[in-house]
């Protein structure tokens, strides 16, 4: 019966969290306490989750039912609100897209193939490693400490891609994304 109740709180505290974000979003002015509750609310869901199932499946439920509600309000949003007319995109000259080299083109698209695909997918596989790493150096439940590695690593590999993708120069995100594979790298065999 008590699991029924972590249950039943873990799921209205999570509604509760998503209702009260959306209403800080929602909102012209900011609200800090539209915005901290709703984020107090996320984690008192998390707690009641992990009461149900353990200290590892308890979270993953919660992180899974948190998404799930957030994409329901988000569909629900997209359904009710209007399509919005495109807007006309300013072409560039075809002289100008036919002036540029073919194999530059191509040499662009691959390096930030590269970037986008393996580079930081090493570099967010380097960091949940270290992570778990940490973890275990602090002696965390080996599945708990697992579960967060295996949640860490496709978060910071789609933000890493996502960021790669947004900034413009080439240089600087090869130079970031590279210290955050190797850095991470390099802390591993100081933690075994």
């Amino acid at each position: 019966m008590s699991e029924m109740i972590w249950t039943l709180l873990g799921i209205t505290t999570a509604i509760g969290s998503v209702g009260l974000l959306y209403i800080a979003w929602s909102k012209r002015s900011r609200s800090w306490q539209l915005v901290l509750g709703g984020w107090l609310l996320a984690i008192i869901s998390l707690v009641s989750w992990s009461q149900t199932s353990g200290v590892d499946k308890g979270p993953a439920k919660a992180i899974v039912a948190f998404v799930l509600i957030v994409l329901a309000v988000l569909a629900v949003l997209a359904y009710r609100s209007p399509v919005k007319q495109r807007r006309n995109i300013e072409r560039e000259p075809v002289q100008a897209m036919k002036s540029r080299s073919g194999l530059k083109v191509w040499a662009m698209r691959s390096y930030n193939f590269i970037l986008l695909i393996l580079v930081s997918g090493l570099a967010a596989m380097s960091i949940s490693t270290a992570a778990f790493m940490v973890g275990r150096a602090f002696h965390a439940e080996h599945t708990a400490n697992l579960t967060v590695s295996m949640f860490l690593f496709p978060v910071l590999w789609a933000t890493f891609s996502v960021a790669t993708g947004y900034v413009s120069r080439p240089l600087v995100k090869s130079a970031v994304l590279c210290a955050f594979a190797i850095l991470p790298a390099l802390l591993v065999p100081a933690l075994q």
